[in-house]
């Protein structure tokens, strides 16, 4: 029996051995944080087959340059440029449109008329929170010290009591000796790393973040008084509190290291208004069977007035995009995700808010 047994543990390990070989060569779900490291595809180029999104182009072109970013390559006069980075998650990324679709790239398009030497790259990564945006900006941006950073944010740190340990400590990363094994481990791991992956990818679903192919005509209709709403609401004010002292953190990050940051607040179709496209009311529709889409965009208000709240109290530009972008399922191919059409619009109102509130110099 106990032969056995250990023969059992020996082909288990042997297994766990071969597939980390197997995923250091290839590893098609390419992690992007090892431990407490980002990891940026460098040079690379997606080509992706789409026939699930509907208002999405079949084939797509998603390029990364040297930096590991979207957007043109980092000039040699990169000091003398009006130079911008977009930080945010999927909504910023907009991995699912092709090279000059996303809004950042439309965004640079719109603005070099009015402001000469522009440099725009779109440093957006699926999925990622406060928390990561502060590993990208420490790992990846400072040292390039671009003069402004535009911080798309809010849906992915929406209901994230999980940060809760990193709040505790003010955003440093743990420097124990068993803290320390642990980000080793999972620094050089492919497999416990692709297993974190998939596992993010799995919540992201769960939480209603993940991309997908929406019909609005087929979804369920749930209907939520008032006060429900307004106690889901409540139920996410300490939460609110500590993205706040996240986005705080960030901001005087960006300030201390010469860069100008300039807040945008989350934008999503639903809302308290018609579809225009669909003539569809987008406050009813089912979320889970307990909550409706007016609750969710409520909440997620809650967040973005909190940027807000940030903003005003620190002196911070901010773009009240959330607002500004209308509720038309022309602009999203699921709730918060947008389609080419949507990142344009994007783009038209942050340039319109950038000139006239005067942002960049």
């Amino acid at each position: 029996m106990l032969k056995n047994s250990i023969a059992f543990l020996a082909s288990i390990l042997f297994s766990i051995l071969i597939l980390e070989l197997f995923l250091h060569i290839y590893n098609p779900f390419e992690p992007r944080i090892k431990g407490n490291q980002i990891q940026l595809p460098v040079h690379k180029k997606y080509e992706i087959h789409n026939d699930r999104i509907t208002k999405l182009s079949p084939e797509i072109i998603h390029t990364r340059n040297g930096l590991g970013f979207r957007g043109p390559e980092l000039p040699d006069d990169f000091e003398s440029k009006n130079s911008i980075i977009c930080v945010g998650g999927s909504t910023t990324e907009c991995y699912y449109l092709s090279d000059g679709q996303d809004w950042p790239a439309q965004l640079m398009k719109a603005l070099q008329p009015q402001i000469p030497n522009l440099w725009i790259n779109n440093a957006g990564l699926d999925g990622h929170s406060t928390w990561g945006h502060k590993l990208l900006i420490e790992q990846h941006i400072l040292e390039l010290k671009p003069k402004y950073l535009l911080l798309l944010s809010g849906i992915n740190d929406v209901g994230r009591e999980d940060i809760g340990f990193y709040d505790t400590k003010q955003y440093k990363v743990e420097t124990s000796s068993a803290q320390g094994f642990k980000n080793f481990i999972l620094q050089n791991s492919q497999l416990l790393n692709t297993i974190k992956t998939i596992r993010r990818g799995l919540k992201a679903i769960q939480k209603g973040v993940g991309h997908s192919d929406m019909n609005i005509h087929e979804l369920s209709i749930v209907e939520n008084q008032p006060a429900q709403i307004d106690s889901a609401v409540d139920a996410h004010q300490q939460m609110i509190e500590k993205y706040k002292q996240r986005l705080i953190v960030l901001t005087n990050l960006c300030k201390q290291n010469g860069i100008t940051p300039i807040l945008i607040t989350q934008p999503m179709l639903w809302g308290d208004t018609i579809d225009p496209e669909t003539q569809v009311y987008l406050g009813n529709i089912e979320i889970t069977p307990e909550s409706n889409s007016l609750m969710r965009w409520k909440i997620l208000q809650a967040y973005n007035e909190g940027m807000k709240n940030v903003a005003s109290q620190h002196n911070i530009a901010v773009i009240d995009l959330a607002n500004t972008l209308p509720k038309s399922s022309l602009y999203f191919y699921d709730e918060i995700h947008f389609t080419p059409q949507g990142s344009q619009a994007i783009a038209e109102i942050l340039k319109n808010q950038i000139l006239k509130q005067n942002l960049i110099h």
